[in-house]
């Protein structure tokens, strides 16, 4: 298990797509970071929370292409193994569940190395840190990775999986958003299926989403124990 994790990890690091996700959310970090001690001065009279308006740059990120980064890395997380007929030869090694974990565990150690990298350039800089909105963070994205892995199981091909991601990625921030602050009775309901409802709540509702990602890790081993190799 600790060597898939491994392999996922190293895997997702080296990409170039990888890479260029990684600068574009260190850049907005730091983008963030410098609007934030610009604007500064102008809220001085204005009750507010610093270490949260330092996290707004990298927090938005997430928030706004977080599905479209997440899918576009690791829809073919299972698919890209199997069609190739390598997971036979991974399964004769491991058990189906620890195979799922040892996935599941690489792609959230790579997120999460990247949200740790964010916050810690936002503290060199400011020497601020806002934890409430660093788990929030890291919830929503935990989510993103449960829908990547079922995604990735649901969808044979890669090339489908990876035009499905995208279109994941891109439609249901937008649904989840408009469910939020809709009255439409037939797209509110749609909010407590989204972790942006979670953390749009001023309590600690957002380790919902923890729960939810627990959810999609049991369905994602349930779709790989009845999956034909």
């Amino acid at each position: 298990m600790l060597s898939i994790s491994k392999h996922e990890y190293l895997q997702l690091l080296k990409s170039i797509k990888s890479i260029l996700v990684i600068l574009f959310l260190l850049g907005v970090t730091y983008g963030g970071i410098q609007l934030t001690e610009k604007f500064q001065g102008l809220l001085i009279d204005v009750p507010t929370d610093t270490d949260a308006m330092y996290s707004v740059g990298i927090s938005f990120a997430l928030l706004s292409f977080g599905p479209l980064f997440v899918f576009s890395l690791s829809h073919d997380v299972f698919n890209r193994e199997i069609s190739g007929r390598m997971m036979r030869f991974i399964v004769t090694k491991t058990k189906r569940s620890y195979i799922v974990l040892g996935k599941f565990i690489g792609v959230s150690m790579f997120w999460l190395s990247i949200v740790i990298a964010s916050f810690g350039l936002i503290f060199v800089f400011t020497q601020s840190f806002d934890a409430k909105v660093f788990f929030e963070t890291l919830s929503v994205v935990s989510v993103f990775i449960g829908m990547a892995l079922v995604l990735s199981l649901l969808i044979s091909r890669p090339m489908l999986s990876m035009f499905l991601g995208v279109l994941i990625g891109i439609v249901y921030p937008a649904i989840s958003v408009w469910s939020i602050f809709s009255s439409f009775w037939a797209i509110k309901w749609f909010k407590f299926f989204s972790p942006y409802y979670y953390i749009s709540v001023e309590s600690y509702l957002f380790l919902v989403n923890f729960g939810m990602a627990a959810l999609l890790f049991i369905v994602s081993v349930f779709l790989f124990k009845r999956r034909d190799l």
